[in-house]
């Protein structure tokens, strides 16, 4: 009888120790698993993470209230550009000014210069001052600082315009008036991402964009540049030039990535990001800036929203 007691005893013993090691074996299974998809930063990771929500949309996360802010327009800015404020006529620049662009010759004459809201980052400073010419329904925008072109449009030539243009031509017009206007070097700064045509009550064209890319993620510093269907030149936009260009020295891929990893965990299933890209505040500091469609907060039970977020990466 006690030989059968103390075998029991035994048998249960070894019972518990099992149950004991698949715990503990789970546990580790499930902090591996965890860390592989980046749901928390790596250890040696300080990085306190927080996540800004576009127009104040809530966000429902398994993060800490503190690092969920839904109305970044109170903590920070991310539309910079639309912000400005006039400031005085630098003394080296004429009343007028001639721009020669795509074999065309354009007097444009002084408009204003002004500020945008970058000027509140002292490594953009540089980028924060333009200078505005234009003549009747032409328009151009330069950089102050070393005379860029940010901005050029053509409304004489818009609309309608009949021609046979196809998309390979505007693909090399777009190259040939990319190196003219900015050097050939740009080319290997700016990569190819699409064609965009457009026909509509306004318009018929074709627009040619480059986009910049850090450590392989998009920017928002993209470069568009259109044509009718004669193949001239319509405009140019490179809102956000060179606001990059020093970028990569701040961070790196890994946190690129990590930050990623990390907003895509915390959302978890109920979001569905559908396109990232690097994007810059007022104060210069980089974020991954996220679209997403969900259906919490929706009003209508199979109509997603979409929803703008922004997490910081450094």
């Amino acid at each position: 009888m006690k030989k059968r007691i103390f075998l029991l005893c035994l048998c249960l013993a070894m019972f518990l120790s099992s149950c004991a090691n698949q715990t503990h074996q789970n546990e580790e299974s499930s902090s591996s698993e965890s860390n592989a998809i980046g749901s928390q930063p790596p250890e040696n990771n300080d990085v306190q993470y927080i996540i800004y929500s576009e127009y104040g949309i809530p966000i429902k996360s398994n993060l800490p209230s503190e690092q969920i802010q839904t109305n970044p327009v109170d903590k920070k800015d991310f539309s910079f550009m639309t912000h400005t404020e006039d400031v005085e006529k630098p003394d080296n620049i004429g009343n007028t000014h001639t721009l020669n662009i795509a074999g065309q010759s354009y007097n444009l004459d002084y408009d204003r210069t002004y500020r945008t809201a970058l000027y509140s980052s002292d490594e953009l400073k540089s980028h924060a001052e333009v200078i505005s010419f234009k003549n009747d329904y032409i328009s151009a925008r330069f950089r102050a600082s070393d005379g860029t072109l940010l901005f050029f449009s053509d409304l004489n030539i818009n609309g309608h315009v009949s021609g046979n243009l196809t998309e390979n031509e505007a693909k090399e017009l777009a190259k040939e008036t990319l190196t003219e206007v900015y050097g050939d070097d740009i080319l290997n700064e700016y990569v190819f991402d699409h064609v965009l045509f457009t026909e509509n009550q306004l318009t018929t064209q074709y627009g040619v964009i480059y986009t910049k890319y850090v450590h392989g993620m998009p920017t928002n510093d993209k470069l568009q540049i259109s044509f009718n269907m004669k193949g001239q030149l319509i405009s140019i936009h490179s809102k956000y030039f060179g606001i990059y260009d020093t970028a990569e020295e701040h961070f790196t891929k890994e946190q690129i990535d990590n930050a990623f990893a990390y907003l895509k965990s915390a959302l978890g299933d109920e979001y569905n990001i559908y396109s990232t890209i690097l994007t810059v505040d007022s104060l210069g500091d980089y974020y991954l800036e996220a679209s997403a469609t969900t259906l919490i907060g929706s009003p209508f039970k199979d109509d997603p929203i979409l929803v703008g977020i922004y997490i910081n990466i450094e």
